[in-house]
């Protein structure tokens, strides 16, 4: 696998005054404090409140501190049925590089999710589930095609 740019570590006030740090893709999602998603390379230091899981499990707005940005070899892609997770206490979603629609990509995932409550994933290689990948290929074939259309449009 080619380098990486990570959007974090991400410095977060807890709740409790104390300070956490997540490391994410810069286009991987959050949730901000209106159960919303965005970016991770849109959070700004001391104006974006992002939500967090409490010691009581609930989710509670934060402020997040700082940003900074660094490159590693590698990721970890994994997806939930639910399509979100919390990672060191921060509200995630699941879904990266895609259109910003929570709902929509939970949509697209129905088939896999479906599926895996049926028949348990049991896919644990380096490489992307073959459904995963479909989707990725589909949506960056048509990408491709929109650009491509755009410049013929153009001339």
């Amino acid at each position: 696998m080619g380098e990486l740019q990570i959007g974090g570590p991400c410095t977060l006030y807890q709740t409790d005054g104390s300070k956490g740090q997540l490391l994410l893709t810069t286009t991987h999602y959050v949730f901000d404090e209106n159960l919303s998603i965005m970016f991770a390379k849109n959070l700004r230091p001391r104006e974006t409140k992002i939500s967090v899981s409490d010691d009581n499990n609930k989710l509670v707005p934060v402020f997040v501190d700082g940003i900074t940005n660094e490159w590693h070899n590698g990721y970890i892609s994994f997806y939930t049925r639910a399509g979100s997770v919390i990672a060191d206490g921060v509200l995630c979603s699941c879904y990266d590089h895609c259109q910003p629609s929570q709902t929509l990509m939970d949509l697209i995932f129905l088939p896999i999710r479906l599926w895996t409550r049926i028949m348990p994933s049991t896919h644990r290689e380096e490489r992307l589930h073959p459904y995963v990948q479909f989707l990725e290929t589909a949506y960056l074939s048509f990408i491709n095609v929109m650009k491509k259309s755009k410049r013929f449009i153009e001339n």
